[in-house]
């Protein structure tokens, strides 16, 4: 077992399908050691806090796995975590937010996961049309995104994105900033800041 030592031992192999399913993933994504060892370290905090209840050992290691990649900082998104593990986004997104709130992981949101937050945060606010377009808006404008992003975080400039999407008419579903501001957890001067730096690239007209 690749990440079982004398302190853990007991543990993995009491979750003997948590294990299967951490082996499953790092194999399918050649992933180092250190991202399996940092993901279980993170299970089983949560599991002493009782964070993480009502999700299955599969979701719990595509989570935790997200997690620890962004904690060391290795390039891999939670799209291609999804597609190995068979794990709906949102669910994954739903294991690290819930990691969050208890506090055992800071946000762990990179820019390269701007089109899956969306998702997640949007799916039951808006349409399949609209979101579609956000989508599509995102994906063909992410390198210019990445140029202007600054200091802001993802979710700043997410919540600019759909703010001003939704101020010009390229969605139907009308937003506040304080909406926005409350759906992405980031404050309205924020949104104000991302929509100055992302107008530009968007080319929206007054």
């Amino acid at each position: 077992m690749f990440f079982l030592n004398s302190s853990n031992m007991s543990d993995v192999l009491l979750y003997p399908r948590l294990y299967t399913a951490y082996e499953s993933i790092m194999k399918k994504m050649n992933l180092e050691e250190e991202v399996i060892s940092e993901a279980f370290s993170i299970y089983l905090k949560a599991k002493d806090k009782r964070a993480i209840r009502g999700y299955s050992m599969e979701e719990i290691a595509a989570g935790t796995i997200f997690v620890a990649c962004a904690i060391l900082r290795k390039n891999i998104s939670i799209k291609e975590i999804s597609r190995v593990s068979g794990v709906d986004e949102t669910i994954i997104w739903s294991v690290a937010k819930t990691l969050q709130k208890k506090g055992l992981v800071s946000r762990v949101v990179a820019l390269r996961d701007l089109p899956s937050l969306m998702i997640a945060k949007l799916q039951d606010k808006i349409d399949n049309e609209d979101l579609k377009i956000l989508h599509n808006l995102i994906s063909k404008k992410f390198s210019y995104i990445k140029d202007v992003a600054g200091h802001l975080s993802p979710r700043a400039l997410l919540g600019g994105i759909v703010w001003f999407a939704s101020k010009k008419k390229m969605i139907k579903r009308k937003f506040t900033q304080r909406e926005i501001s409350n759906i992405f957890g980031v404050n309205e001067v924020s949104i104000r800041e991302a929509v100055k730096r992302i107008e530009p690239v968007f080319q929206f007209s007054s």
